[in-house]
C-alpha cells in the first residue's frame, strides 16, 4: 500500500491500482477535462460533479456551451476560437 493525499485527506492506494495520472485525475479539486473539437467533452474527473452537481453522462451528452451561463457564451466561443498563447518558463539548473 502507499499513501496519497485525496480531497478528504490521506488515502491508501493499493500498488498498481492505476496509473499516476489516472490517481491525480481522479483526486484533483480542479475541474479537467478532455474534449472534441467541436465541443462536446469525452472525459470529465469527479471535480466536474462535485462542483456543479451534474453527472458525467450529463456533462458529455451535449456541448460544453450548455453549460456556460448565458452572458458568458460569447466570450467564451472568443477564447475557445483563439490561438493558443505560447508559455516558456526559465528554469533554473541546479548547479552542483
Amino acid at each position: 500500500m502507499t499513501l496519497m493525499h485525496s480531497p478528504s485527506g490521506m488515502a491508501e492506494v493499493p500498488v498498481g491500482a492505476g496509473s499516476v495520472e489516472t490517481m491525480l485525475w481522479d483526486m484533483s479539486l480542479d475541474m479537467l477535462a478532455t474534449l472534441t473539437l467541436d465541443g462536446y467533452l469525452t472525459r470529465v474527473n469527479p471535480a466536474w460533479e462535485q462542483t456543479l452537481g451534474y453527472s458525467p453522462d450529463e456533462l458529455m451528452a451535449g456541448p460544453y456551451l450548455t453549460f456556460v451561463h448565458p452572458d458568458d457564451v460569447a466570450r467564451t466561443m472568443a477564447e475557445a476560437a483563439a490561438p493558443m498563447r505560447p508559455w516558456v518558463a526559465s528554469l533554473t539548473p541546479r548547479r552542483g
